[in-house]
Order: C-alpha cells, then structure tokens, then sequence
C-alpha cells in the first residue's frame, strides 16, 4: 500500500541512523510512486513528469541529501562517544579487579587478626600463631587452647603439681671432684 498521491511519509528528523535509512526509503517509494503515476497520465507528454511530482521528487532528494550530511557530521561524534564508553569499561574493568585484590588482601588481614587474637586468648606467644590454622574465631580460640594446652611442661602430680624435674637424672650422688680436667685425663690414662 502506498500513501496518496497529495501526502508524503517522511521520518521524524534526528531520528538516527535508521530514521535516515527510513527516509532514503520514503523517498525511493515517492520516487516509484510518482514513476507510476507518470506511466498512468500517458498523455503523451515525452516522458515529463508531472510539475507536482517533480516537485515530490526534489523535495525527497533534498531531504535525503540533508540527512546524510548531517550523518556525515555525527559519525565522529559517534565514534568519540564510542570510544570514551570503551575507556570508561576499561576503567571499570580495571576497579573491578582492584576491588578483587584489596577484597583478598582485607580477608587475609581478617583471618590474620583472628589468629592472633586467639593466641592471645589462650596464652600464647606470638611466635605461635603460625600454627593456629582456623579462620573462624571459636575454631581459632579452639585450636589455640589445644595448642597451649600442648605446649605446657608435664606436671609431676606426686608432686603436688610441680613441673617435673628435668635434670634430675644428670645429677650424680657425689660432689664433683676439685681436680683438674688435666688430672681427670692423666688418672684415667694411667700415669
């Protein structure tokens, strides 16, 4: 179906790249419907066109020629506005991963805190907080308290609860001698 001989289609202006599109068809269909027109007035004219769609004609073409003069003017405003958009992804790209890295390095210090306070809790020095492997505060505080419990010297409970002695089977029932190291090894030689 086409529109009346008296009206014209044409697109909104400012309607983009396919509203252009729109328009350059609006005017091929003018075009073929004022050629049709022309082969139905056969009056024997020789091959002019009628005044009115002559008119339709230039009307179309001037309208399409100002359309893809103004494309021409937008296409590199276009294509900054495209590039600016790629940037700014790359720099979200690159917050995004920046935001990953601190994330990681937060939940370390986190794990790391946890550690140390459990060590603390449970009466640990510093230096063994490398063994507390747990993530979770109870889990830490947990591990931490096995690991002092561990690490506390064997009680002697004949004792009343005194550490055992250690030395006691280096000493020996006698005084030491007062003689020399010389003596001691000249005596056991023989001389």
């Amino acid at each position: 179906m086409s529109a009346p001989a008296g009206e014209q289609s044409t697109a909104p202006e400012g309607s983009g790249p396919q509203g252009d599109e729109q328009d350059d068809a609006s005017a091929q269909e003018a075009l073929a419907q004022a050629a049709q027109e022309a082969d139905g007035d056969d009056d024997g004219d020789d091959g002019e066109l009628d005044p009115k769609v002559k008119a339709k004609i230039e009307r179309a073409n001037r309208e399409a020629q100002a359309l893809r003069a103004r494309i021409k003017d937008l296409e590199p405003l276009a294509k900054q506005a495209k590039d600016r958009a790629d940037a700014d992804k790359t720099e979200a790209q690159k917050l995004t991963e920046q935001k990953a890295e601190l994330e990681i390095q937060i939940s370390a210090l986190t794990v790391a805190n946890v550690r140390r306070d459990a060590a603390e809790a449970a009466g640990l020095a510093p230096k063994f907080v490398k063994f507390i492997t747990a993530a979770e505060p109870d889990e830490a505080l947990a591990q931490a308290k096995e690991l002092a419990k561990e690490l506390k010297p064997p009680t002697d409970t004949a004792a009343n609860g005194r550490p055992a002695d250690l030395r006691q089977g280096s000493r020996g029932s006698t005084k030491p001698s007062s003689e020399s190291r010389d003596d001691l090894v000249r005596r056991m030689a023989g001389f």
